[in-house]
């Protein structure tokens, strides 16, 4: 897994590049476009890499791995129509075109996003000065192909190579996922962010490296992508290890982990005297997001609704694949267990933060604490595996189970990607496409950014 996690560290230290260049003023054309095929060049060797070990997998590992191409060659359709995310059209696009304009990271009153932490967005900003919208998407699905492989490496260290691979079929069947692999939105690269920051501190254990200050480097990242990302600052310092975090080396340790995101709070206070400005907006609008008048009115009514979290999981319009309420039982049998394993520890708590984070923070969203789905998956199957599972037969019908929830919930994308090929084929104009998205919320963002 050295030559994978070499190039997650690449992929890192270029947005901390870009973070810089920004900042300074720099972001020209030339050196976006550069970076934009630094992107392309990483994602081709990193494929390429996994090709190379094809020869090496057993009969079933080849026919998973050839389902998962395919998932993936259906999501690779939605990069090539015109892009219909909300967030996206309405100040994505539009913030990052004025950056690219700028050359510089820019203030917008009109949009008060443009004070968020954009260190996510500024990857997007490579594609969108080469491709434009397209280019944009295309960034999008290279973050998406990087959450499975650093899914498949994460689970790689506690999984067989056949369970590791499924596992990443079945993260590629979230709707979330399917949909933001081709959208600019960040949700997906903040997702990888934080499964590598996990994986680097599981992996410098397993291999007694000294690459674990990298997994707080990738918690900055997910800091400096979404402002509501400081709820999981305690967690990110648990996983770290309290006893190593809190010891000589804590300033540095701190460095490391706030020193991305400081630079755009920094951004956001020069600009409005306040380094947290788009979290204030959003408890202005409270009411209109989340139908409570107050902060303590929506804490209170989300503790005494936690319970209806369950169904809503399964039931809202992101919604995560069912089978994860599958492992909700044996998770909570062998709690004991789990707990006396500090790895595994590591990944209940994460997956319980996340939850929260999900239930809590407004509006009622899975795509903000994806990575937490990921890790409650792993868990449920890791424990299933070690706990219940006795004899082949027993790991044959788990293993069936889990690749059948996973192909069924490919069905929607199937429709999804026959919508797409009506105007990839010419059967479709731009207008006609997007007539299909209007649902009197999304048409004015959709007109403005297209000029309709």
């Amino acid at each position: 897994m050295r030559y994978t996690s070499n190039i997650f560290i690449i992929y890192l230290s270029i947005g901390i590049i870009l973070t810089v260049l920004g900042f300074m003023g720099l972001l020209h054309p030339l050196i976006l476009a550069t970076i934009f095929f630094i992107l392309c060049t990483l994602l081709v060797f990193l494929l390429c890499h996994f090709l190379y070990k094809l020869p090496n997998l057993k009969k079933d590992e080849l026919l998973l791995t050839y389902v998962l191409v395919a998932i993936w060659l259906l999501h690779f359709l939605q990069v090539v129509v015109p892009e219909t995310g909300f967030d996206a059209v309405w100040y994505h696009l539009p913030v990052i075109s004025k950056v690219y304009e700028a050359q510089s990271l820019v203030f917008l009153p009109e949009l008060y996003q443009s004070v968020n932490p954009l260190f996510s967005d500024l990857y997007f900003l490579t594609g969108y000065s080469v491709l434009g919208d397209t280019g944009t998407k295309l960034i999008a699905y290279i973050f998406g192909v990087l959450l499975i492989c650093v899914t498949y490496c994460l689970s790689r260290l506690f999984l067989s190579r056949k369970f590791s691979i499924l596992i990443a079929l079945v993260v590629s069947t979230f709707q979330v996922i399917a949909w933001q692999s081709a959208s600019f939105y960040i949700d997906v690269a903040k997702a990888f962010f934080e499964l590598s920051g996990l994986f680097f501190i599981f992996y410098s254990v397993t291999q007694k490296n000294k690459k674990k200050f990298w997994g707080l480097a990738f918690f900055s990242a997910s800091l400096a992508s979404k402002v509501f990302s400081l709820l999981l600052v305690p967690f990110f310092i648990f996983s770290f290890g309290l006893k190593e975090f809190f010891s000589m080396r804590v300033v540095l340790y701190l460095v490391i982990l706030f020193g991305i995101p400081l630079f755009y709070f920094y951004f956001a206070y020069i600009h409005t005297g306040n380094p947290l400005y788009s979290v204030f907006i959003h408890v202005d609008k409270l009411q209109e997001i989340s139908g409570e008048g107050s902060v303590l009115q929506l804490i209170l009514y989300k503790v005494i609704s936690l319970p209806k979290s369950i169904l809503i999981f399964t039931t809202a319009r992101d919604y995560v694949n069912p089978m994860l309420l599958l492992f909700f039982i044996p998770i909570l049998l062998k709690m004991k267990s789990i707990m006396q394993e500090k790895k595994l520890q590591v990944l209940l708590l994460f997956s319980v933060a996340q939850w929260l984070l999900w239930w809590f923070v407004p509006p009622v969203s899975t795509r903000y604490a994806l990575s937490g789905f990921i890790t409650l998956l792993l868990l449920g199957v890791i424990v299933v595996k070690k706990q219940y599972v006795k004899t082949k037969q027993q790991e044959k019908y788990f293993f069936l189970v889990l690749l059948f929830f996973a192909l069924l919930a490919v069905v929607p994308r199937v429709i999804v990607a026959h919508r797409s090929l009506q105007y990839i084929l010419g059967f479709q104009n731009q207008k006609e496409y997007l007539n299909q998205f209007y649902d009197g919320s999304i048409d004015e963002k959709i007109k403005t950014w297209y000029k309709l």
